[in-house]
Order: structure tokens, then C-alpha cells, then sequence
């Protein structure tokens, strides 16, 4: 379902929100990505089967919406993840420069037009802009300022090895040449983020714009928390080792393509094998195999995840006082 009116004066840009089950966030998410000043844009809203009636709103808010922006609805038949809703997304967009948006965050009436303007007046020349956000309570409480990495900083991927960015997407914007010379985002990739400034980096072409542009709201799909017992270790290890274990691969992949040191590529291998080794000891039940087999990931990190698949009732006494430290309570 499309919705069009576009001013062609400027540069296409297009905003991907991405949706799950965000029904008490969306209007407002929505609301944010219809008000932006930036003449010339594109909003695809790509939900992914969600089953509390965010999809219902959002059908709602575009059905009634009359102002100057091009919107896209997509509605995934089954629940493909992050990376796949994203590429689902990105599909349907057209924009020269693509920007992200969450569900349940809010992007500033200026956000579009400040990074267009920037990315113009810089000759184009960066794939990947990233920008500070707000931080916000669940309820929408201003908290202060996140601040993210100062990515004109690195020059290379052995910047990168020396001092891996703080990097948040949804105040990110990319461009289209970036996200194709890639080939895009595969299905079980979480940390998109991650990967587009990771391949940002690697052609030189990643920059900063130290100015906060979206509310960035506590609580949302991605939000981390604390473990406060050694089966939530196990559980958060288990259940993301899979997407790490692609995600280290994609790098290796575009790291080997973008003529890496070796340096690079043996920390970007020693990343990979620590998954390997997290799967073999948690999920494939074969500890004592990957305690002694894993021999290219330190001894240290294979101990302390033999002890959770082992032994985890060794490690009460840390996670009581961990408990007692966070939350006061035993």
C-alpha cells in the first residue's frame, strides 16, 4: 500500500520504520517520521507480524494522514527478525540516503533535513552518518544525552580493532551504494548497526554528526539487560549465539573483500570461534569437547563458559551479591 506526494526539487531520502509488536509506541513513533521538514522523502513502515495490533495503527494513522510525504506499508505474513524485516524494508525504499527508525523511538522534526544537508555539503562523500540520541524512560521522560563514537576517528578496520564503536541505529542514516556493495543484510543478523558502520569504516567513509536527533526510548526489542542469576547467562548466550556467530562471519566476509589486514581478520576469526565455542558447550551439549578442542579462543573465556554449561550452581555466591548491588534484594 502506497501513499504518494513528493517534492523531486531534492534528493530522495527514505526512513525505514521498522515494527514488532509496539502498540503503545507506534503513534507517536509514526507521528515523528510524518512531521519531518525534509521536502523530498519516503517513509516505508514495515511491520513484522506483529500480533497486538501495532500493524492495526499503523494502517489507521496512514489512512488519515494528508501531508507532503510518500508512504510505503509493508506487513511481513511471518516474523523474519531483524535483519530480514530490514531488508524487507530497504527493498521497498528508494531513497539515496536511507535512515532507521524504531517503533517505539521518536525522531526529531529535523532529523532528516539536518543529515541531508550535511551529507550535501560534505560532496556525498560518507555511506554511513551517525548521530547522538536522547535518552528516554519508557514513559518519555527526557534522561540526558547518548552520546555515540566519534567514527571520523577511524580510518581504517585496524582503527576498528583497536577500539570497536559505540554505535546505535536508530540514529543512524546510510546510503543505498553502501547497503548494495555488500549485498545487503541477510535474515538472522541482529546487529545491524554493528555491520553498516563496520563496512562504513572499511571504505573510509564514516562520519559523526554530533548532534542528538531522535528520542531513543529504554525498554525497547534490543534493550540489554542485567543477569541477575547464571541461567540468565545461559539463556541471553544461548539465544544469541546463532545471530552473533552469522554476524562475525558477514565481517570476516567483508573484511577478506575489502583487503583487510591480517591483524583484522585473526581478531575477526577469534570472535567467530568464541560463538563456536559458546554453541558447542550450551547448545550442543559438548562441553568437555569444546573446552579442549577450541584451542584458538583463550583459556580463560572457555573455562568460565565450561563452569555455566558444567557447573553453574558454582557461580550462586556472585550472583547473590550481584543481586544485592543492582536491585537491594537477594
Amino acid at each position: 500500500m502506497v501513499f504518494t506526494d513528493t517534492n523531486e526539487n531534492m534528493p530522495l531520502a527514505s526512513i525505514i520504520l521498522v515494527t514488532y509488536n509496539q502498540v503503545a509506541y507506534v503513534q507517536e513513533a509514526l507521528l515523528s517520521v510524518a512531521g519531518q521538514t525534509y521536502g523530498n522523502l519516503e517513509i516505508v513502515v514495515s511491520d513484522d507480524a506483529s500480533t497486538d495490533g501495532t500493524f492495526d495503527l499503523i494502517l489507521e494513522f496512514c489512512e488519515q494522514y494528508d501531508g507532503p510525504h510518500t508512504f510505503i506499508i509493508n506487513r511481513n505474513d511471518v516474523n523474519l527478525g531483524v535483519g530480514g524485516n530490514y531488508a524487507k524494508a530497504v527493498s521497498l525504499s528508494h531513497g539515496e540516503l536511507v535512515f532507521v527508525a524504531g517503533g517505539d523511538d521518536v525522531s526529531l522534526p529535523s532529523r532528516v533535513a539536518l543529515v541531508v544537508n550535511f551529507w550535501l555539503e560534505t560532496g556525498r562523500k560518507f555511506d554511513l552518518i551517525a548521530c547522538h540520541l536522547i535518552d528516554m524512560s519508557v514513559d518519555g521522560t527526557c534522561l540526558g544525552e547518548i552520546k555515540v563514537s566519534n567514527l571520523s576517528a577511524y580510518t581504517s578496520l585496524n582503527d576498528w580493532v583497536d577500539n570497536p564503536p559505540h554505535v546505535i541505529g536508530a540514529a543512524q542514516a546510510w546510503t543505498r551504494r553502501l547497503y548494495d556493495l555488500f549485498g545487503g543484510l541477510p535474515k538472522g543478523v541482529v546487529g545491524e548497526d554493528f555491520i553498516l558502520s563496520f563496512r562504513a569504516i572499511s571504505q573510509g567513509r564514516a562520519v559523526t554528526l554530533p548532534q542528538p536527533v531522535v528520542y531513543y526510548r529504554r525498554g525497547g526489542l534490543t534493550n540489554k539487560q542485567k543477569a541477575m542469576s547464571a541461567q540468565q547467562v545461559i539463556a541471553g548466550l544461548s539465544k544469541k549465539t546463532k545471530s552473533s556467530f552469522l554476524e562475525w562471519s558477514l565481517l570476516l566476509g567483508d573484511a577478506e573483500a575489502s583487503g583487510a589486514s591480517e591483524r583484522v581478520m585473526s581478531y575477526l576469526r577469534l570472535h567467530q570461534q568464541r560463538e563456536i565455542c559458546i554453541e558447542e558447550m550450551l547448545l550442543n551439549n559438548r562441553p568437555w569437547r569444546a573446552l579442549f578442542g577450541c584451542r584458538e579462543v583463550d583459556l580463560a573465556f572457555r573455562l568460565r563458559v565450561f563452569v555455566y554449561a558444567v557447573c553453574p550452581e558454582l557461580l550462586a555466591p556472585l550472583f547473590f551479591f550481584k543481586r544485592i548491588k543492582y536491585t537491594g534484594q537477594a
